[in-house]
């Protein structure tokens, strides 16, 4: 319930510190409200801050209220102050407290229905109605989500999913913005006794940043990670333009180059195919992502490190634990067990099966951040205060368990500033202490609701990935599953890894269904599926073959049907044109035959009459006048010049002069017969190929 009246409040604040309040003035007006809707007359800072508390859930430190108090009482005749500690109210201040009621009012009505619209999303995401009980531990998981506190993890999968899902809706995504803002507002009051000491840096702070923070800076761990580092960075540096010193420095102790450095060379191992990649840990796939040989794993690290070094970021091993430290040691065997003790036993840390080896590496996990915490206590010495800019040694961190191994009763402590904290619960002691909200109303990056639900959700899904890995690898390691599908199943956990940037309202349904799921069951599940998909789509496609080629045979069948048929057809118009052209050829070479020895009757009749007229001729011819002496050869003279008629006829004819006459003759008697003999051979020549072609 604390939470809830905080929000609303935290609402309020923003509202007023746009209309250019300092924050006594806003702290003023609730302490207003206070007196006259209780109808004090007396009042007390200690009774107004357990009020504050009581009403709005505003826990500021004493002196804050004190000064707030005495702020009131000289600037407004209805206060006064009587003693070291009391004041007196004598009449009403003209309804101011009313004004703030109002809004507060109105912000718990706007508060209460984004509450009926987170469990009716979880409600529908988890298929089930959620008990009463339930109901109230997811709004306070919600309450703790929007006020940056330890104690929201659960349900803070489907919280983190309903604000992506709403990233389109302005004015939802104003209405949580407002009570982020104000939470930055707020923290300027909470470990700080001195509020309104802003643009003014007296004392120099020693931050140490653990291996998180670092990829942070490089832009390993995603482009959302590094913006919210650059944001810090800007206000390191202008902080240290204040002076002539650096105030703020920023360092890593030698366990953290350990820890990069080990990291890195288990991407060597990566690279070679030594180790698998693991699916939680987007900067371990960042690493390796273009890296072909171990060399080039080893350019990235070098890389790495001097730019660290160029910032102004360095290795600081000064630490040593001597007998001066010894009484503000907190690392002990007691310490460690009770912590352990305390986390495992929830369930949004690790895994709760009480495996020894599993809860070993645990502790181990416990022992190394109580080391790092230890270091930083010890440092601290007797500097405990509870103003943050007052304590000179920090630890930033990126590592869930060691910020609530940080925040854990034995190690924080009842009232001094935590050891180890957030990047952006720095970034937001900065920005107010450097007066940023006033100077341009402009909020740091990770103080916007959509970007901490891209966080929170990415964190979440990935550790998610990292425990079905380790659960596969025991699996595997105690013969419950074979090597191949082990691989298998990794590669595909690798593959869903995902950065804060990349989780969107529109991938968010799918990421939420991953995260609630079983890989190796859905794995085993899935292949099997997928096996029986296989074999359906094998006989479906085997079934669709058989039919495919039925049907093709038919086809076939028909087509060769109905081409025999045509090809008959052809064949028997062919035969038809062929009988009819060989019938006018019969006719025609009869014809011609008759022509032919009508010719011949007609030659040989003109040889024997030529052979008579010259006969005939030598017959008349009076020899014994013109050659006595050639009379008694006359009968060889005769028959010379037959023989010489003959041959003259036959030499002087042209060569086939016959051919050629029966040649002419036959071409005229076809063609008044319409005979062809081209046509003829290619009706036969078509015939033949048209018979080779049935089938």
């Amino acid at each position: 319930m604390d939470d809830h009246l905080r929000l609303a409040a935290l609402a309020v604040f923003r509202e007023l510190f746009e209309e250019q309040k300092n924050l006594y003035d806003i702290l003023q007006e609730f302490i207003v409200e206070i007196i006259f809707s209780q109808k004090l007359y007396s009042i007390s800072s200690t009774t107004i801050t357990a009020e504050l508390a009581k009403n709005f859930g505003i826990r500021v430190p004493e002196a804050v209220v004190k000064s707030a108090l005495i702020s009131l009482s000289k600037k407004n005749d209805y206060c006064s102050k009587q003693g070291k500690d009391e004041f007196t109210i004598e009449h009403n201040p003209n309804g101011k407290a009313s004004e703030i009621n109002t809004r507060y009012t109105e912000r718990q009505a706007t508060n209460e229905a984004i509450f009926d619209r987170l469990i009716t999303y979880i409600n529908n995401k988890t298929k089930q109605p959620l008990s009463t009980l339930q109901e109230k531990d997811a709004i306070s998981s919600f309450c703790a989500f929007l006020l940056n506190e330890k104690n929201g993890e659960k349900y803070s999968e489907y919280i983190s999913s309903f604000i992506l899902s709403n990233e389109n809706d302005q004015q939802f995504l104003n209405e949580l913005n407002e009570i982020r803002e104000g939470v930055i507002l707020y923290s300027g009051l909470t470990y700080n006794d001195k509020p309104l000491e802003a643009k003014r840096w007296k004392s120099s702070l020693t931050l140490f940043l653990d291996q998180e923070i670092l990829f942070h800076c490089y832009g390993l761990n995603g482009e959302l990670f590094k913006s919210y580092f650059e944001d810090f960075y800007s206000f390191v540096k202008e902080i240290n333009s204040m002076g002539k010193g650096k105030f703020i420095k920023l360092r890593f102790f030698p366990e953290t180059k350990d820890e990069v450095d080990s990291f890195f060379s288990y991407a060597m191992l990566v690279v070679r195919n030594k180790m698998p990649l693991r699916p939680d840990n987007s900067a371990m796939k960042a690493i390796v992502n273009g890296c072909q040989n171990t060399s080039d794993v080893i350019e990235k690290r070098t890389k790495f490190y001097h730019y660290l070094n160029t910032i102004g970021i360095c290795i600081d091993d000064s630490f040593i634990f001597d007998k001066s430290k010894y009484s503000h040691n907190i690392l002990s065997e007691e310490i460690t067990n009770t912590i352990v003790e305390d986390f495992w036993k929830e369930p949004s840390i690790e895994n709760p099966n009480e495996d020894d080896s599993r809860k070993n590496k645990f502790k181990e996990k416990i022992n190394s951040s109580l080391t790092i915490l230890n270091k930083i206590h010890c440092l601290r010495g007797e500097s405990h205060s509870k103003n943050f800019y007052n304590v000179k040694y920090h630890f930033l961190t990126g590592t869930e368990l060691t910020l609530k191994t940080a925040w854990h009763e034995l190690v924080k402590g009842s009232e001094s500033v935590p050891l180890a904290n957030y990047l952006d619960w720095v970034t937001n002691k900065f920005w107010f202490k450097l007066n940023k909200g006033f100077e341009k109303n402009i909020f740091p990056t990770s103080s916007h609701v959509l970007a901490k639900a891209r966080v929170v959700f990415s964190t979440i899904f990935n550790r998610n990935l990292g425990t079905q890995y380790d659960m596969l690898l025991e699996k595997h390691e105690k013969g419950e599953l074979t090597k191949g599908l082990v691989q298998e199943i990794i590669f595909d956990l690798v593959e869903q890894t995902v950065n804060p940037e990349e989780v969107n309202a529109q991938s968010i349904d799918l990421n939420l269904e991953l995260l609630q799921r079983d890989s190796l069951e859905y794995y085993r599940t899935e292949k099997e599926a997928e096996r029986i998909r296989q074999e359906k789509q094998y006989e479906e496609k085997k079934r669709l073959l058989q039919e495919q080629r039925q049907d093709r045979e038919k086809i076939e069948e028909l087509t060769t049907a109905l081409q025999n048929e045509l090809t008959n057809k052809k064949i028997t118009a062919r035969d038809k044109d062929l009988a009819n052209l060989e019938n006018h050829k019969s006719k025609a070479d009869k014809q011609c035959t008759i022509c032919c020895y009508g010719l011949v009757f007609i030659i040989v009749s003109a040889f024997l009459t030529l052979c008579y007229g010259v006969h005939i001729y030598f017959q008349s011819i009076n020899w014994n006048t013109l050659e006595p002496q050639l009379a008694e050869y006359k009968i060889y003279v005769e028959l010379i010049a037959l023989l010489i008629t003959g041959l003259g006829i036959t030499i002087l004819s042209p060569v086939g002069l016959k051919d050629k006459i029966q040649s002419a003759i036959r071409q005229k008697i076809y063609t008044h017969h319409g005979v062809c003999l081209n046509k003829i051979c290619e009706l036969k020549k078509q015939k033949k190929l048209l018979m080779q072609s049935l089938k």
